[in-house]
């Protein structure tokens, strides 16, 4: 169960709207999110019990400053760099 559990959680530190994403301050509804968009956590109204309010991919992930403030910052540790740690191509 571990395993499959953990196996997800590697592709949650990447966005295609990163950096704006996860260093966003807010946005969705109400602006009760913070780090999520469309591109990356948010689902389909109808299939969201909480309509998509108060999510935030930096808490489960951690942000490109503070990369322990994720939840699951351990197992992206043990999964090695992540894009969001890569240096970008400028």
């Amino acid at each position: 169960m571990n395993l499959i559990t953990s196996l997800p959680v590697p592709d949650m530190s990447w966005c295609s709207a990163d950096p704006l994403c996860v260093e966003s301050d807010t946005s969705g509804t109400d602006n009760l999110n913070r780090a999520a968009c469309h591109a990356c956590v948010l689902l389909p109204e109808t299939s969201c019990e909480e309509i998509n309010t108060l999510l935030d991919r930096a808490l489960l992930i951690g942000t490109p400053d503070q990369p322990d403030l994720g939840f699951f910052s351990e197992i992206l540790e043990k999964a090695g760099p992540s894009p969001m740690s890569m240096p970008s191509c400028q």
